[in-house]
Parts: C-alpha cells; sequence; structure tokens
C-alpha cells in the first residue's frame, strides 16, 4: 500500500460491482491493491479537516420572516432575535370612515406565527414585547444585516403566553374537529391553522392615536405614508430573558397587522368594525446574535468572535446554522498530492456523505434540520477577503446542492470530476463550504436561507468522503 494511503489509514477494496450492476451499494469484497480488476474503492474519514466559517454579508433586509425571541441551544448556546419594522397606510386619511359617534375599542399588534425554533416550549412562558422606534428604516441610506439595530423610545405593550408545537403549521384535516363554519374559522382557506399572538398596545397611546387618526384634512398625520412614517416611526419586536423559543412570524400573511377596533352606530345599529395598518413588505429587518456586536457564548463555539476565519469547535461536532450565517468548511487540499503518491489515479466515483446528523426529538422543542445544503467552493485567499464562494476557473461537476435524505438518514452530494481537478492539482478552489438554502417564495430560485434558524450537528468523524479509482498501468 502507498505512503498516502497508510498515512490516512485507507483499506482498498473491490468496487467492480459498483460498476458492471449500477449498484449504489459501497460494500465491496475487500481485494488486495495489486488485484488484476485494477478499480479500488477507499473510504476516507475526513474530520481532520472540517471547521466552522461564520460570515456576515448576507441582508437581514425583507426576508419574508420577522423573528423575535430567544431560546438556548444545547450546542450553540444563547441565540437572540428581534425585529426592525414600519407599517404602511390603508390608505390616505382611513379616518375617514369614522362616524362622529366612533369610539375606539382597542388598538392590537397581530402578528401571525410561521414556526418556532427552541428547546422546552411547554416548560417556559414566552414574552414578546413592542417598542415604539425613535427614527424610521432609512432603507435608501445604508444596509442593513444581523447586527444592524436601532434605538426605540417608549413601550407599548407586550404578551406572555405558553407555546404549543402541535398547532406550528396544524393542518385542519389533521385533526378530529367537526366540519363546521365555527371550526372552519379557526383555519385560512388553505386549511392552516391561523396561529397568532396579539399585543394590546398602551391604551393612552392608543387614544391618541385614534383622535389622531380623525382628523382628515389634507396635510394632516394619516394623509400621505411620509407623514405616517414620521408620525409612528416603527415597531421594534423582540423577546425577554427566559424564553425559549425565537418565533418565526410571517409579516405578509393577511393576519399580521397592527388593527385598531372600533365601535359606531351605522344607520341606528350599532357595528363593531377595524382597520388594519399592514407591514410595509420592503421595510423591515432582523437583528439575530450571535453577530458582528455579541460573540458566541455558552456552547462549543465559545471563542468564534471573527468572520470568514476558519474555526475548530471545542468538541468532536461540525455545525451549519441558518439564522446566524454559520457554516461549515471542509479543506479539500489533502487531495493536492494524492496524484503523486498514487501514480495518476484516475477517479471513477467520488461522493461525500454527512452521516447520521443529530436530530432534538423532544415534544416540545424543534430544532430541525436543514432540508438543503448548498455546495460551493473557495479558495483560503478567497475565504480571507471575504468570499464564501467564488467562481471557478476549472470547470467541475460539484452539484450545486444537497438535500437530506430520511430513508438513509445523511447528507450525499457525488463529485467525481471536481475530485479529479483536485488530484490533478489543477483547481485553487479547494476548500468547499456548506451552507444552509431556501427556494425564494417570490422568485423560485434557491438563495442562502435567512428565513429560519434550521441547524445541521453532525460528528465530524461521520463526514466521509467515499471513492472509487483505477491507476493506469498498475497490473
Amino acid at each position: 500500500m502507498n505512503l498516502w494511503a497508510r498515512k490516512l489509514g485507507l483499506v482498498l477494496v473491490s468496487a467492480l460491482l459498483f460498476f458492471s450492476c449500477g449498484n449504489d451499494d459501497l460494500t465491496t469484497i475487500g481485494l488486495p491493491p495489486e488485484n488484476n480488476l485494477g478499480i479500488f474503492f477507499v473510504e476516507i474519514p475526513v474530520e481532520d479537516v472540517v471547521s466552522q466559517v461564520w460570515v456576515n454579508d448576507i441582508s437581514s433586509m425583507n426576508s419574508s420572516t420577522v423573528f423575535a425571541g430567544q431560546y438556548t441551544d444545547p450546542d450553540l448556546g444563547l441565540i437572540t432575535a428581534q425585529n426592525f419594522a414600519e407599517l404602511q397606510l390603508p390608505s390616505e386619511n382611513p379616518g375617514k370612515v369614522l362616524e362622529e359617534d366612533a369610539v375606539i375599542d382597542s388598538l392590537v399588534l397581530e402578528m401571525r406565527i410561521s414556526n418556532a425554533y427552541g428547546v422546552d416550549f411547554s416548560t417556559t412562558m414566552q414574552t414578546i414585547e413592542l417598542y415604539q422606534m425613535t427614527d424610521t428604516i432609512r432603507t435608501f441610506e445604508m444596509s442593513y444585516y444581523n447586527d444592524s439595530k436601532q434605538d426605540v423610545g417608549m413601550k407599548l405593550g407586550e404578551e406572555s403566553f405558553m407555546l404549543f408545537k402541535d398547532s406550528l403549521n396544524l393542518q385542519f384535516t389533521d385533526t378530529d374537529l367537526p366540519d363546521s363554519s365555527a371550526q372552519r374559522a379557526l383555519y385560512d382557506a388553505q386549511g392552516r391553522y391561523i396561529y397568532k399572538t396579539n399585543i394590546r398596545l398602551d391604551d393612552a397611546f392608543a387614544n391618541q392615536f385614534f383622535t389622531d387618526m380623525k382628523d382628515t384634512t389634507e396635510n394632516s398625520i394619516f394623509s400621505s405614508s411620509i407623514n405616517f412614517s414620521d408620525y409612528l416611526k416603527g415597531f421594534r419586536l423582540s423577546g425577554v430573558p427566559g424564553n425559549s423559543a425565537v418565533i418565526s412570524y410571517n409579516p405578509n400573511s393577511t393576519y399580521s397587522a397592527l388593527v385598531l377596533y372600533y365601535t359606531q352606530t351605522v344607520d341606528g345599529e350599532t357595528v363593531h368594525s377595524s382597520i388594519r395598518f399592514t407591514y410595509n413588505p420592503a421595510i423591515y429587518y432582523n437583528n439575530v446574535t450571535p453577530n458582528a456586536e455579541i460573540d458566541w457564548m455558552g456552547g462549543a463555539l465559545d471563542g468564534l468572535d471573527s468572520f470568514y476565519t476558519p474555526f475548530e469547535s471545542s468538541n468532536s461536532r461540525a455545525y451549519v446554522q441558518a439564522g446566524t450565517n454559520l457554516f461549515m468548511k471542509l479543506d479539500m487540499s489533502i487531495f493536492n498530492n494524492f496524484a503523486d503518491t498514487l501514480q495518476n489515479p484516475i477517479i471513477q466515483n467520488a461522493e461525500l456523505v454527512l452521516e447520521s446528523p443529530f436530530m432534538e426529538s423532544a415534544e416540545d422543542s424543534n430544532l430541525p434540520l436543514p432540508e438543503l445544503l448548498s455546495v460551493t467552493v473557495t479558495s483560503l485567499d478567497s475565504l480571507e477577503s471575504g468570499y464564501f464562494q467564488s467562481n471557478q476557473e476549472v470547470a467541475s461537476d460539484l452539484p450545486s446542492n444537497m438535500e437530506y435524505d430520511e430513508d438513509q438518514g445523511l447528507y450525499k452530494v457525488e463529485f467525481p470530476v471536481y475530485l479529479q481537478t483536485l488530484v490533478n492539482n489543477n483547481n485553487v478552489y479547494d476548500q468547499i463550504i456548506f451552507s444552509p438554502i431556501t427556494t425564494s417564495s417570490f422568485t423560485g430560485s434557491l438563495k442562502q436561507d435567512n428565513t429560519a434558524f434550521d441547524r445541521l450537528v453532525v460528528e465530524k468523524s461521520n463526514i466521509k468522503i467515499r471513492l472509487y479509482y483505477t491507476i493506469p498501468n498498475s497490473n
């Protein structure tokens, strides 16, 4: 056996059946390397070349998600999130619909829950607070990332509630409820449960808001979007210490809005009505920690405080997390000397597998795996310059993503041509980056996932490269 193979502790076996039968089962019959078939299999654990990469150039603006809350991840430590957003007028001078005898009932921020991330929901009361911002969001002057935030003024309200995992994305068809109009009213047109939090705003603020809205003169506060944004500024949603979940809200839902409830007399009858101020779809962003201002704390990544610099966790595990932009890296430069030690091997097939990721099984916890991982390449020089994905100068077949296979309990991607370019030592992009991706709800294209806190936790020893190769003139 060659020196390079012995150094990595490799065992060479024949894989003739793999090619002749198209069988993707990698279990083969062991043969010595000097066999007459000339086809060899090797499985290479790559735990010694696994590290984390933390990036900070992914915008947190307009992600179709509002985050608020905090939880302590058993591996990654404290995770927090808060949202800054502006609302929009439903129409110019919406107070025109108010009769003289109209009175306010309440002013409530209603937010539809789309998901929640955390541990032990059932044992903790979640509290979400609402604050008024002291300035508007300046989208034309600056960009917003995970560390972006701004000052807030008075607290306008809060709600404390228990979070129930079985209510998240509950379908009417999954219940045994009677199919009545009263029960159906709790579900949307697609049959999904309308799960919301409702924060009632301070009565003094609400009364002043109502009074100001009654002024329908030409240049009044509610007469234009500019005047309205100068008046209301915006809101911050945030959690409090002791919460056990980051809640994901859908700001684009028809059930998410600041709702003014009022009562008035119409044609001699008492009528209860409402006016809705929805989220401005282009003006909101999330602040998520850890970020450039707050380091990782309370987990295996304690000490990680810089971006784009490879970092090894303090334990035997590797990590990927969507919300914090934490990625995983493999240093594939170990293959640059493969050709010299094995006399110009030809890669017949190769695959990278991430086996047996950890999955949170508690009924009242939710730390899901990413459905898709992006597979991109970069170089150490590019990474140092802040480029975690680079254009490839050498053509390769490296797929752009890999999907979790529930049946096999692993992520898997085939990449024989890319590996061959490394073996031939003619590809400078010898660093593979794994990051979570999702499908854009607007375009259908894949994009970096900043709409969830899905995370991958895997033992480094369960990250392996399996390859078949031949050596010309090896007989």
